[in-house]
């Protein structure tokens, strides 16, 4: 059963600013070193450092904390599954305990163009 539906809208340059001000500093706050190698290994980084914050955001909006658990950006990981580009959710510490003792499951779909980077959660409840 659906449980919640999380999206997001960055804007690349907002993001870009960001980097470009704070560098390092605000990439290791929120983002894991797997993120930050991806997006530091492509043509336009900014692309997609925003794209997973727009997964980041969606996913706090998907996701029904009754529990009050506390976690982090660090916390909600996208990695690319294979040579399908599939991108994947991976939570980490009690986030991931949390969401596997309550049977979620996260349904993750990200788009980015030159402009802007979106992601939609679908969050699921197998419990």
């Amino acid at each position: 059963m659906v449980s919640g539906v999380g999206i997001d809208l960055v804007d690349v340059k907002r993001i870009d600013r960001i980097i470009r001000k704070w560098g390092s500093r605000f990439i290791g706050k929120v983002f894991t070193a797997g993120e930050a190698d991806y997006c530091m290994g492509k043509a336009d980084p900014a692309k997609h450092f925003a794209a997973r914050f727009a997964v980041k955001e969606a996913f706090i909006k998907s996701f029904d904390n009754d529990s009050g658990i506390e976690f982090s950006f660090q916390d909600v990981e996208v990695e690319i599954c294979g040579d399908s580009g599939k991108p994947l959710l991976k939570l980490k510490g009690k986030l991931a305990e949390y969401a596997s003792s309550h049977s979620l499951k996260f349904h993750l779909s990200i788009t980015h163009s030159e402009g802007f980077a979106a992601a939609v959660i679908i969050a699921e409840n197998n419990g």
